[in-house]
């Protein structure tokens, strides 16, 4: 099969969880015999939007691929895409990424209520699938487009590496929580980490990512306010973040919202017990739910339960053991690919009985 992933984000990061995420699919997706191509912004450089939407339209026309699948919403380009695919026939999918959580379409509300009116509903409809990270996902999706075919692929991990350090935590007498993310305050709930951290003065908070475009005077902002046992450093990768994570005696994420985390899935995988907001926690399911300790928004009550958490040692140990090998088989790449290809052989055949303009209209 041929496979086009379309990810044409504003500029490169390498924070950008949809990127790595379609990283690891193209890998497993080669590696499963597949011929896989990737629209990025690598791919785009420094094209402005004009030409870069005639290069998608000609790409899509000279590689005539099986199925395109598109990662995220609000973007001009993709809305190209998804037009130029109506019009020619080719089957598409559509991944939004938690880009229609209510939360985050609260941010420039009215400026994406006519987007998704105006462009994004019609090309929803007409995606051959929907694929969500959740039900939380899927129930936002089908209250916007009651009649989006929807379905749940979780996100992949890439394959667990054989030398990956064994969960062993700080061994201190001072617990470390580490926290892997973008600074974008608001929607990571990185107000709420500095609260937690001012809670807890016995442990110390580490956060690892770097100033994201959502709001960096606010990030700078509280980073210049956080409490002495609370630090912002640059971000890991590779082998140093296997590290990080296996000498962190909890992972934190208390995000307002999430389509499914990357990073606390890689945490769960290494090991790491994992303290998240409800909101994150929901995200993972019914089984995931109870492997991750999801504490109130209160600080003060978060607080109270994290210190419960740690003095629990049994139970951090069994959501470690339970929880990373959920996360692995949750997020296996192989599984995932097999998953896809049954969405996009399905997409394919669909659109084998349809004219190819009746989308258009």
């Amino acid at each position: 099969m041929r496979i086009l992933h379309i990810d044409l984000a504003t500029a490169v990061s390498p924070l950008d969880g949809i990127g790595a995420v379609v990283a690891t699919l193209c890998d497993a997706q080669r590696a499963a015999g597949h011929d896989v191509d990737v629209l990025d912004a690598t791919w785009r450089g420094r094209a402005g939007l004009p030409a870069t939407a005639i290069s998608v339209i000609r790409t899509l026309r000279r590689q005539r691929p099986s199925v395109v699948h598109l990662h995220s919403v609000y973007r001009p380009l993709h809305a190209v895409a998804a037009a130029a695919c109506r019009m020619t026939g080719i089957p598409y999918v559509v991944s939004p990424h938690s880009g229609l959580a209510p939360a985050g379409r609260a941010r420039a509300r009215v400026r994406k209520a006519v987007w998704i009116a105006l462009v994004e509903r019609t090309a929803l409809q007409h995606a051959a699938r929907v694929v969500c990270l959740s039900a939380i996902e899927e129930r936002d999706v089908r209250t916007l487009v009651a009649r989006a075919r929807t379905t749940i692929v979780h996100n992949p991990l890439p394959a667990h590496p054989g030398h990956t350090p064994r969960h062993t935590g700080s061994r201190s007498l001072t617990p470390i929580a580490v926290t892997l993310t973008r600074f974008d305050v608001y929607q990571k709930g990185l107000d709420r980490t500095a609260a937690l951290a001012r809670h807890l003065p016995e442990m110390r908070f580490v956060v690892h990512g770097d100033v994201d475009h959502n709001d960096p005077d606010g990030a700078r902002r509280l980073i210049s306010d956080a409490p002495a046992n609370l630090r912002f450093l640059a971000p890991v990768f590779g082998d140093d973040k296997r590290r990080l994570l296996a000498r962190a005696d909890i992972y934190v994420q208390l995000s307002r919202w999430e389509g499914q985390s990357v990073a606390v899935m890689e945490a769960m995988a290494a090991g790491v017990p994992c303290v998240t907001s409800e909101a994150v926690a929901e995200t993972l399911g019914p089984v995931g739910h109870d492997l991750v300790l999801a504490v109130p928004d209160a600080p003060a009550a978060a607080a109270e339960a994290v210190r419960a958490f740690l003095a629990d040692r049994e139970r951090r140990l069994r959501l470690s053991r339970h929880g990373g090998a959920w996360a692995r088989e949750a997020t296996d790449p192989v599984a995932i690919t097999g998953r896809l290809d049954a969405v996009y052989t399905a997409a394919v055949g669909a659109s084998r009985r349809r004219p190819a303009t009746e989308g258009a209209r």
